[in-house]
């Protein structure tokens, strides 16, 4: 992908970040357990490359918190930059590798997901102990055990999405343009 391409895919994959989560808006619990914000930032990463996937993941949650009150910005919007931060950059580390298979893209979304949570985790923790911001391990576990749908959603969904992006912006079809 050429730059102008990448900044008009992960200028969508921004946008994304916003509408999606309107989707279930009138169920904050529901949006929280889909993590709708997650999917454009993986998918920015994939196929932007790290730098382009970092960007979306670390813009999305403080601009929607500004804009629409949620996530609030201190400590979910700030431990959220670092999450989907982490998502971007480990999705975008071998963007668009055509050696790559459908399990392997599979395989990185894992690792991304572990590593985003992870990151949300230690961010919470720090929070809490510089703030008093009530988390305990209790809190990170149902964190995590409240985002399964939403894992198992992104884990069935993201692949064959990602694979069919590849296919269309292959470099050989942008280099015969």
């Amino acid at each position: 992908m050429s730059n102008n391409q990448k900044l008009t895919f992960a200028s969508v994959c921004l946008a994304c970040c916003f509408l999606l989560p309107l989707l279930t808006a009138h169920n904050p619990q529901v949006n929280q357990m889909l993590c709708l914000m997650h999917f454009p930032v993986m998918v920015c990463g994939k196929m932007c490359g790290a730098p382009w996937g970092v960007a979306v993941g670390v813009t999305a949650p403080v601009l929607r918190s500004l804009m629409f009150g949620m996530p609030l910005m201190y400590p979910d919007a700030v431990a959220m930059c670092l999450e989907m931060g982490v998502y971007g950059l480990v999705c975008g580390l071998e963007a668009n590798d055509p050696r790559k298979s459908p399990a392997n893209v599979f395989l990185d979304l894992i690792l991304a997901m572990v590593a985003g949570r992870v990151a949300w985790g230690a961010a919470m923790t720090f929070f809490a102990v510089i703030s008093q911001v009530p988390f305990s391990v209790e809190g990170y576990r149902a964190a995590i055990l409240n985002t399964w749908p939403g894992v198992m959603l992104q884990l069935m969904s993201l692949p064959p999405l990602i694979v069919f992006l590849q296919f269309i912006y292959s470099p050989d079809d942008i280099e015969a343009l």
